[in-house]
């Protein structure tokens, strides 16, 4: 069996580290978007996370969830 050349090795793993990054951007992406702020600047999710109504977290958009996908991305609330 042959080996690969060092350049097809590196080019495939770049193309499957880049699939990787654009699979987790789209998910991302979902999951900003179902915690968006309404018009009243809260989280449409963490707001009323049962679906029945009511505030169960009054905190102000963004939300712990949004908080947490930016900290994953190397951004710290400034505070």
């Amino acid at each position: 069996m042959s080996e690969q050349h060092p350049a097809v090795t590196h080019l495939l793993a770049a193309h499957a580290e880049a699939e990787t990054v654009l699979l987790r951007v789209a998910a991302e992406r979902g999951i900003l978007a179902e915690h968006a702020p309404d018009a009243e600047s809260f989280c449409r999710v963490c707001m009323d996370p049962t679906g029945i109504g009511g505030r169960w977290d009054c905190s102000p958009w963004p939300c712990r969830t949004v908080l947490g996908l930016a900290k994953a991305w190397g951004w710290e609330e400034a505070t």
